[in-house]
């Protein structure tokens, strides 16, 4: 029983990393996805310490793992935003220094962020066929 037990085990966490390695391909992890990985993992008994050690042998990081990108995807899609819009990077820098001056100012005072992260915006704006490709 035990064999018949390891066997399948064995197998779980073969289909999982097959899973995981589907789901990371791309640089990214949405929240649905996640959610079924996490599915899989409590249906089959693999240990979420198993999971990261997984995660960590495709060269993502748990921190990673939980913003849901890579981030040497996100150096590469922020590098080519800045190609495809170098008309933007002026206005962008000055919300930079625009942010740092209002982080500057006194803790009692409320700060107004922007609807939008920085990283949804470029994603956005650069549009999924460009992001589909490697």
């Amino acid at each position: 029983a035990s064999k018949i037990s390891a066997g399948s085990s064995r197998k779980a966490l073969e289909g999982y990393k097959d899973l995981l390695e589907l789901v990371i391909a791309d640089g990214r992890i949405p929240p649905e996805q996640k959610h079924a990985l996490h599915r899989y993992r409590a249906r089959h008994g693999i240990p979420e310490a198993e999971h990261f050690q997984m995660l960590s042998s495709l060269g993502w990081t748990r921190a990673e793992y939980d913003d849901g990108i890579l981030n040497s995807k996100w150096s590469a899609i922020s590098l080519l935003w800045k190609k495809t819009h170098p008309q933007k990077l002026p206005s962008l820098e000055k919300e930079r220094e625009s942010r740092s001056f209002k982080k500057e100012r006194s803790d009692t005072q409320k700060l107004t962020l922007p609807q939008k992260g920085v990283q949804e915006e470029l994603l956005e704006s650069l549009g999924p066929a460009t992001l589909n490709c490697q």
